[in-house]
């Protein structure tokens, strides 16, 4: 819930995926992107299944990039940047988070 309050990332709502089950139920799905910003925010600050989870999805350089620039405006203390740089090194890719960050 606190996610909704700072902002799901930019264009969240069109990269929904929907699942129709009969003609009752639909279920609409985080679609690739905005699992990776949300496992990324995660991971971040928990590690653990979440991490994992980032793994699986294998993301591209500029998913992460998109990630981070969103993971920032979710908390942008410096104990939290820290956690992220540590995580840009774990997934290599600590060029992307720097050229971010300057």
């Amino acid at each position: 819930a606190s996610l909704l309050d700072a902002g799901l990332p930019e264009g969240f709502e069109a990269r929904l995926e929907t699942q129709e089950y009969g003609t009752v139920l639909a279920v609409h799905f985080a679609g690739r992107l905005d699992q990776i910003c949300l496992k990324t925010y995660a991971a971040a600050d928990l590690a653990g299944r979440h991490l994992a989870d980032l793994l699986a999805l294998n993301p591209a350089p500029d998913e992460m990039d998109f990630a981070f620039r969103w993971t920032m405006r979710q908390d942008a203390s410096g104990a939290f940047l820290l956690q992220l740089a540590a995580l840009s090194d774990y997934l290599e890719v600590r060029d992307v988070f720097d050229r971010i960050t300057g």
